[in-house]
């Protein structure tokens, strides 16, 4: 879910299971606050990336543009065959995202860990 403009929150995937030989990847979202329904993905074979959604027109502080929840069951320690990518928009434009779903997604993946500019609760 790359660069659309109009999509506000992404669910309904609760029974994807597996990302077969392609990264995971949402970003470029500009109207994007939610990410949830991913609760039954155990692997992703190629890089996973959550970043820059969210719009930078209009900065608040401690505006957090993406809540995500789910992610819980990726298959540790060989879950994600690529690197991963967390990262909001700035220190001010948040991604929010429950510091048990970090602690799973970066055990679960085998490269390279980038997180920036998160609100972890």
């Amino acid at each position: 879910m790359v660069n659309n403009p109009s999509i506000t929150s992404i669910s309904g995937f609760g029974n994807l299971t597996s990302v077969g030989g392609v990264a995971f990847q949402i970003f470029g979202n500009t109207l994007l606050t939610n990410i949830s329904g991913f609760e039954s993905l155990q692997t992703v074979g190629g890089n996973f990336l959550i970043v820059q959604n969210g719009t930078t027109a209009t900065p608040i502080a401690n505006n957090v543009v993406t809540t995500v929840t789910g992610f819980g069951n990726l298959t540790v320690p060989n879950g994600i065959t690529g690197n991963l990518t967390l990262q909001g928009i700035s220190n001010i434009q948040l991604l929010g995202i429950a510091s048990a779903i970090v602690t799973n997604l970066t055990a679960a993946t085998t490269g390279t860990v980038t997180t920036a500019n998160l609100y972890t609760a």
